[in-house]
C-alpha cells in the first residue's frame, strides 16, 4: 500500500494489527527482484488503563540481567494467563503461563518471575494474555549483560 520510493531504507505504517504480506521490488539496471515477507504487527507500550478497570502489569527491572519480574494490580483468576517475550523481529522467544512463584499479597496483586539469562542482549517485546485471548498488558523490556 505505500507508493514507490528510492529510499535506502524504506518504510511503511500499519493503520491497524494483523499479519501482512510485505513485498520489496528492487529494480537494479533493468533487472528486477521481488522479495515478500509475511509480518505480524501488533501495538506495544499502550499500557491498559487501571481507570476503566483495566488489569496493569508491571516490570522489572528494566533493563534486566538474568531475571524479569511481573507484578499484577490484581491476582489472576485465570488460570490460562500467560506471558510471551517477541524478539525485534516478532519471533517468539519465551512462553509461559502467569503462575505466580510468590503468594498473593494483601493488596491482591500477583508476582512471576522470569529468567532471561538464556536470551542475548538486545530489546524485547512482551504481551501479557488471558486464556481467552485478551491482551491484558503489553510493553517492551531490554536484557542487557
Amino acid at each position: 500500500g505505500s507508493p514507490p520510493v528510492s529510499d535506502e531504507h524504506p518504510t511503511h505504517t500499519y493503520a491497524e494489527n494483523g499479519t501482512y504480506t510485505a513485498t520489496l521490488t528492487l529494480v537494479v539496471c533493468q533487472d528486477t527482484s521481488v522479495y515478500t515477507q509475511e509480518v505480524q504487527v501488533q501495538t506495544v507500550g499502550s499500557p491498559p488503563d487501571p481507570l476503566k478497570g483495566e488489569k496493569t502489569v508491571i516490570v522489572y527491572p528494566n533493563p534486566a540481567q538474568n531475571t524479569l519480574t511481573f507484578t499484577t494490580s490484581r491476582s489472576l483468576s485465570e488460570a490460562e494467563t500467560s506471558i510471551t517475550l517477541y524478539s525485534i523481529t516478532g519471533q517468539t522467544v519465551l512462553q509461559t503461563p502467569f503462575v505466580s512463584t510468590g503468594s498473593t499479597n494483601t493488596t491482591g496483586s500477583t508476582n512471576k518471575t522470569i529468567s532471561v539469562a538464556h536470551l542475548p542482549a538486545g530489546v524485547y517485546f512482551y504481551t501479557v494474555q488471558s486464556g481467552g485471548g485478551a491482551v491484558l498488558a503489553r510493553g517492551k523490556v531490554a536484557v542487557v549483560r
